[in-house]
Order: structure tokens, then sequence, then C-alpha cells
């Protein structure tokens, strides 16, 4: 989890998430499956960002990732990334075609 404390723009937020996957992907054994970034605990329009890895094992990973991909209602909560599945984070805008005539 990549969180904005509170007053880092959403261009630079995208580059922090960029360097951090960078950084991570530097070391052997460690796989990014889910990526949550947005501002999710803020202090007062503070500069700045925290970062927060959770590390799963196979006993309890298929749990613990069924509970961060669960739907939810609240209007705050950024989402997940799924970096394992793709086709999973394409939102769909509900853009109809035109039809000509």
């Amino acid at each position: 989890m990549v969180n904005n404390l509170g007053n880092v723009t959403g261009l630079e937020m995208t580059l922090i998430v960029k360097d951090v996957m960078d950084q991570l992907k530097q070391y052997e054994g460690v796989k990014v499956v889910r990526v949550v970034s947005g501002t999710l605990m803020s202090s007062l329009d503070m500069y700045g960002m925290s970062l927060t890895v959770l590390k799963l094992n196979e006993a309890n990973k298929e749990e613990v990732l069924s509970y961060l991909d669960m739907k939810v209602d609240s209007p705050y909560w950024p989402g997940i990334t799924n970096t394992e599945n793709a086709s999973e984070n394409i939102i769909e805008l509900g853009i109809e075609e035109s039809k000509e005539g």
C-alpha cells in the first residue's frame, strides 16, 4: 500500500508507485500481487507518503487475497490493482457506441 499523506499530487503518486514497484522487483523472491495507492490515512495536507508491505505465506495467501479483493461500498476506498491478472483492473465506463445511419 502506497499511502498519500495528503499533499502529494496524483502525478507524483503515480511516479512513486512506479519507483516502489521497480525497487521491489530487484529483490529475489519478492512478488507484488496487489497494489493499493491513494490517500488512505492523511495528516492535514502533509507532504509525503508511507509504504506498507504485507508478506503472505502459502498457508493463508488465497484467504487474505480474497479479503483484499472483496467489493466494498466505501466511496473513499481506492480499490486494489491486481498485478497477477491485468484483465481484472479494467473498469467499464459505460460509454455507448454511436450508431450511424
